[in-house]
């Protein structure tokens, strides 16, 4: 119809995005060049070429065994341990088969919807106190840690029903242990694993908000996993 104005197609480069009208870079051509972003990634398959480096190919590995960490205190589970301390402390044998590498595997680990945090893994004998804020202890026994951003709902065209969230409900994280554990040159010493848990800050540093409750931290088992 005359005079009928129609917005451009979502794919459309000229697209304004939801969210970023009021800034000076709001349409989807403006974020299509990363150096126009002040960033730009390095090309691996370029660096390999122009440095020579022989790259081997990635040794494939084999699941040898796997059991379940239970808590140091075997009057809680993890999930109330973790809930009431912020830290929860798992038993940890080494395996008779150390095998290549040792992983500790989170199963179903719940996206929370209030807020981003974290889960710090540490590997470290279980009559060494935990001290996360000592530099020297994260640098010792620190075996990284996982993220888990908020789920952001959305709303669907033609549904009256509440929004629901577009990313998977839980997911499955690891923390590699294998490095930390030769580090301490431990056979078979009484070793704990432990998470802590840890409100992810704002981009301005700030502590965030909302702070996602406790209460969101779920999952529903915690594993060691051996490979060849």
């Amino acid at each position: 119809m005359p005079g009928l104005s129609r917005s451009p197609p979502l794919t459309s480069p000229d697209h304004v995005l939801r969210g970023f009208t009021s800034q000076p870079k709001n349409k989807i051509s403006d974020f299509t060049n990363t150096v126009d972003l002040d960033y730009e990634y390095e090309y691996n398959d370029q660096l390999k070429e122009a440095f020579a480096v022989p790259v081997p190919p990635p040794l494939p590995l084999r699941l040898l065994a796997t059991e379940p960490l239970t808590p140091l205190d075997g009057n809680t589970d993890l999930v109330t341990e973790l809930r009431d301390n912020e830290v929860a402390r798992l038993g940890f044998s080494v395996p008779e088969t150390r095998g290549q590498r040792l992983l500790v595997r989170l199963d179903e680990l719940k996206v929370p919807n209030t807020g981003t945090y974290m889960l710090r893994g540490f590997l470290h004998p279980s009559d060494v106190e935990f001290q996360p804020e000592d530099g020297e202890f994260t640098r010792r026994f620190g075996a990284g840690y996982v993220t888990l951003w908020r789920a952001h709902p959305h709303g669907h065209h033609g549904h009256d029903g509440p929004p629901v969230a577009h990313h998977p409900v839980s997911r499955t994280a690891r923390f590699d242990v294998t490095s930390t554990l030769n580090s301490l040159g431990a056979n078979g010493a009484d070793l704990a694993f432990t998470l802590q848990f840890i409100p992810a800050p704002s981009p301005t540093g700030v502590p965030p908000h909302p702070v996602p409750p406790l209460d969101e931290v779920e999952l529903k088992e915690v594993r060691m996993e051996v490979y060849s």
